[in-house]
């Protein structure tokens, strides 16, 4: 019983961390956008140009090197099987009615500490915000204006997280899997979080 409390509070402790910085980002995203628009009743001109929220990355090391703000050096990625195609996310077909959540799976069978699991966490959060938010507006919003929920789950290997980016896509939500460059304290490659929505609650 004292491992599965342990368990459940350091779940919730990542998924609290998830939240604040998903709710910063959140907040500048919205703060951008509605510095963009246009004021109502006034039409844009057809011959200026579009206005635009600056564009963000979801990596903040100097280097310019691509590689994640924490010391756990990782690749964030949308799709595992290489083939690169980042536009891979859905969400057009899934249920838009209802409210909406997103679901952060993480793996335990790769040890990770409290504070990587953290950052894998955040790391999955932001990616699967900023593709919602180009492939999914609408259950974006949605989510948005029902507070934001995320679910914090887990599973044991990494062949569980990748039926839950396998069923993901055939179901044409929106997701972002999260792969370690294995700097410090695991493999290289390693499939870490796998970021679900945001999409309706009956879709997840």
């Amino acid at each position: 019983k004292m491992a599965t409390r342990g368990k459940g509070a350091e779940m919730a402790a990542v998924a609290l961390a998830a939240g604040f910085v998903l709710g910063a980002t959140v907040t500048r995203l919205v703060a951008s956008r509605l510095t963009a628009r246009p004021a109502r009743g006034r039409r844009a001109h057809a011959r200026g140009t579009a206005v635009a929220a600056p564009t963000r990355s979801v990596r903040g090391d100097d280097d310019g090197g691509g590689v994640s703000d924490d010391d756990d050096d990782d690749d964030d990625v949308d799709d595992s099987d290489g083939d690169g195609d980042a536009g891979d996310v859905g969400g057009a077909r899934a249920p838009a009615r209802g409210p909406h959540k997103m679901v952060l799976v993480v793996r335990t069978d790769l040890r990770m500490t409290k504070g990587k699991i953290a950052a894998q966490c955040c790391h999955g959060a932001l990616g699967a915000y900023q593709l919602a938010a180009q492939t999914s507006p609408n259950a974006l919003a949605r989510w948005e204006r029902s507070g934001c929920a995320k679910v914090a789950l887990q599973v044991g290997s990494d062949a569980e997280l990748i039926a839950v980016y396998r069923a993901a896509r055939l179901h044409h939500l929106p997701h972002y899997l999260v792969v370690d460059a294995g700097r410090t304290q695991i493999e290289p490659g390693s499939k870490t979080v796998c970021a679900v929505g945001p999409a309706a609650v009956s879709a997840i």
